[in-house]
């Protein structure tokens, strides 16, 4: 199993978090927002903060399985907010 984290900035625009290879099913994601700053919203390229699926600060996401060419993207409401994300995948 490949492990791989990465810390991205979310805007307000869609930024993307992960996004699984286009040769294997199952990548697994979490997203973590630390203490300080602003809900991050999830979704797909269209995500908006009316209808994302929101991630508090001070939280983190549940496990998402991404399938085989998925993506994951993230919004907030005003200016930036920094996250952690953290990808699992079978070789």
């Amino acid at each position: 199993m490949a492990v791989k984290s990465a810390a991205v900035t979310v805007a307000v625009t869609a930024t993307l978090l992960a996004s699984a290879a286009s040769d294997r099913d199952g990548m697994k994601v979490r997203v973590q927002v630390p203490a300080a700053g602003q809900t991050v919203y999830l979704g797909g390229s269209d995500v908006t903060v009316a209808e994302g699926y929101a991630v508090a600060t001070g939280t983190e996401s549940h496990e998402l399985t991404l399938a085989r060419g998925e993506t994951l993207y993230g919004i907030v409401n005003a200016t930036t907010q920094a996250v952690r994300v953290i990808k699992t995948s079978s070789l």
